[in-house]
C-alpha cells in the first residue's frame, strides 16, 4: 500500500512563472521606491531638527490638527508631518539643502511655512 502513493507534484506553465516574476518584480520595485522616499522624508527630518532655523511638526495622535503620510508610505509606517518651517534667510544664503519643490514632493501632506525673525511671510 505504501508504494501505491503518488507524488503530486506541483505544475505550472512557462507563462505563469513569467507572470509571477514579472509581478514580483514590479512589487518589489514599488517596495523599493517607497522605502527611499522614507529615508529621504527622514533625512531631511533629521537635518530641521539640527537646525536651529528650521521647524517641523509631526503629525500626533489625538492632536488637533492631524495630517496622513500618503498611504503609499503608511503601509509601511511612516508617520504624517503636518507642517515645515524654514526661515527666509537661512534659504536665501544656500544653507538648506533643499528646494522648495523638493520639500513638496517629500511631505505632500504638510503645509510649508516661511518666517523672518520669527514672522511668518507668504511664499517666496
Amino acid at each position: 500500500m505504501a508504494a501505491d502513493l503518488t507524488h503530486t507534484r506541483l505544475r505550472f506553465s512557462l507563462r505563469v512563472l513569467f507572470i509571477v516574476t514579472t509581478v514580483a518584480a514590479v512589487l518589489s520595485c514599488w517596495a523599493v521606491y517607497q522605502l527611499k522616499w522614507i529615508h529621504q522624508r527622514r533625512q531631511a527630518l533629521d537635518w530641521f531638527a539640527a537646525s536651529d532655523r528650521c521647524w517641523y511638526a509631526p503629525s500626533l495622535v489625538g492632536a488637533r490638527i492631524q495630517a496622513s503620510a500618503p498611504w503609499s508610505l503608511r503601509v509601511f509606517g511612516e508617520q504624517g508631518v503636518v507642517g515645515v518651517g524654514i526661515d527666509r534667510e537661512q534659504f536665501a544664503t544656500g544653507n538648506v539643502p533643499y528646494r522648495r519643490s523638493d520639500l513638496e514632493r517629500l511631505f505632500p501632506e504638510a503645509r510649508i511655512d516661511w518666517s523672518r525673525d520669527g514672522r511668518y511671510e507668504d511664499d517666496p
